[in-house]
């Protein structure tokens, strides 16, 4: 008879006991995540502090809201006690809003809009020291006019690559009506451009941020720059009336211990340094979320794509369980954004943007028998506009 009671009294304990800590846990547990991102949607990275806050993945969020939401209902009803009973509707609200913003960010209402191929498509790729098992796979179906790959592997699969970018620039050449002498390729920083079109001019500038204790390792040191290019690009059926696609590769520093604020002013305070015309695309890893508060300087007044016509998820890393929107575009001047998407490379930590721009109505074409005065410059030195 003495067993059967101690068996009671330790369901019993349990239920008063283990059961209910959990429910209110979960509750508590819940509304401190939910207090962070709220205070991080408010502030934004505006603060050094806050920026932390920023980035807490807003999915992420409001599944483990709703995870500990339930969990605090169901302890309460297989306790004997409230569990977190108090703190439930706190929670809900913060969940549900959580949720709202969530589906947001998925631009749903972009899927109303007029989404077309552009005359001009852009594929952007940081390979991070990743080593592609068939670049041709990945890249070829896109039918890209201007691929930019940052960062490839520095090891054998380098001359894959290497080899895969000269036979594209060689079709390039030959498929494109300008018959110029300047190179389809270029090299900035640890960027690779291929264009269907000329380039016409290159440089590059390199970010040196202050040390942390993370930046110590090379890898951190390695990922910082900015790429300038300039391409000649027809806007008319006459293929010889050109326009130069003025574009700026980003690539900044990954250190998270950095002010995202200062590294993005320093970049731009770079670019006008270097006397660069004011570029038309502006596009990279920038290792700071889309809708951060830092990058008004380099984003001035220039369209987000993924903010114009994307629509979905839209997050770029770590891959494959992207959970932020690091790697983005922005798209101004003369020129407008008509789709934006992104594509599972298969390897590495970042997926690949696809974007498609169109010349708006009234830019002006220029000549491409008029070349710049650095139209002879040898393709191995960086050249300044």
């Amino acid at each position: 008879m003495s067993r059967p009671r101690r068996r009671h009294r330790g369901i019993w304990s349990l239920k008063r006991g283990l059961i209910p800590l959990v429910g209110r846990a979960a509750a508590v547990v819940a509304l401190l995540i939910l207090l962070a991102w709220g205070v991080g949607r408010v502030a934004n990275d505006r603060w050094y502090w806050s920026q932390f806050l920023w980035w807490i993945p807003t999915g992420l969020v409001a599944l483990v809201a709703w995870s500990c939401w339930t969990i605090s209902i169901i302890a309460e009803r297989l306790g004997s006690r409230m569990a977190g009973a108090r703190a439930r509707p706190l929670v809900l609200i913060g969940a549900a809003l959580a949720t709202a913003w969530f589906v947001a960010s998925l631009r749903p209402l972009n899927l109303l809009k007029e989404r077309a191929d552009g005359p001009v498509r852009i594929v952007y790729w940081n390979a991070a020291w990743s080593t592609p098992t068939d670049i041709t796979e990945v890249f070829e179906p896109l039918d890209a006019d201007i691929i930019i790959l940052a960062n490839p592997h520095p090891g054998e699969s380098t001359r894959e690559v290497d080899a895969w970018l000269v036979d594209l620039e060689r079709r390039f050449r030959l498929g494109s009506p300008l018959q110029s002498e300047r190179s389809h390729r270029a090299r900035v920083r640890k960027i690779s451009v291929v264009s269907r079109w000329p380039v016409a001019l290159r440089d590059e500038v390199a970010i040196e941020p202050p040390p942390t204790a993370w930046s110590r390792s090379t890898l951190a040191k390695l990922q910082t720059g900015l790429g300038y290019l300039e391409i000649n690009v027809p806007t008319t059926d006459e293929p010889e009336e050109t326009t130069p696609l003025r574009v700026v590769v980003v690539d900044l520093p990954s250190d998270p211990l950095l002010a995202r604020r200062d590294v993005i002013a320093e970049a731009h305070d770079m670019i006008g340094d270097a006397g660069w015309t004011s570029p038309d695309v502006v596009l990279g890893d920038f290792n700071t979320p889309r809708g951060s508060a830092s990058l008004t300087p380099l984003k001035h007044d220039r369209s987000e794509t993924f903010a114009a016509v994307g629509a979905g998820f839209g997050a770029t890393w770590p891959r494959p369980i992207e959970q932020l929107s690091i790697d983005l575009a922005f798209v101004g001047n003369a020129w407008r954004p008509t789709r934006h998407r992104t594509v599972d490379t298969g390897v590495g930590l970042h997926r690949a943007l696809v974007i498609d721009i169109a010349a708006k109505p009234g830019i002006s074409p220029v000549s491409e028998e008029q070349p710049a005065d650095d139209a002879d410059a040898p393709l191995d030195e960086p050249v300044r506009p």
